[in-house]
């Protein structure tokens, strides 16, 4: 599949073709769902490239797509990586106020995080 494509480029060290491929596909009509959101996301935060992945974050609800516990504890997990615990933080009461059940990976990143730092 297209986020196992993509996973794999990410894992690989292979990041920037990573976000070509998916900036291709999504010019040649392709709409991504949240699964290859969420692997996109976790590449950049992997890569440290957090500004990035939080626009990709934005990107995907700009798309009307929900983001689910993966994408928010993705995102919970590069914010700590960083040192920002407070954003950390306040991302966590956004994913409850969407609706969005925290579960034992989120809180487990908060945790560690925490810390961490």
């Amino acid at each position: 599949t297209c986020a196992s494509l993509l996973d794999g480029l990410c894992k690989n060290g292979r990041l920037n073709e990573a976000v070509a491929t998916f900036e291709d596909l999504e010019k040649k009509g392709f709409i991504p769902n949240i699964v290859i959101y969420n692997v996109i996301i976790d590449g950049l935060c992997e890569a440290g490239k957090l500004k990035d992945a939080a626009n990709m974050f934005s990107k995907l609800l700009s798309r009307g797509l929900q983001p689910d516990c993966p994408a928010y504890s993705t995102m919970m997990k590069g914010l700590c990586k960083k040192g920002l615990l407070t954003q950390a933080k306040q991302l966590l009461g956004k994913m409850e106020k969407h609706g969005c059940c925290p579960n034992e990976i989120t809180y487990n990143t908060l945790i560690r995080g925490f810390l961490n730092n």
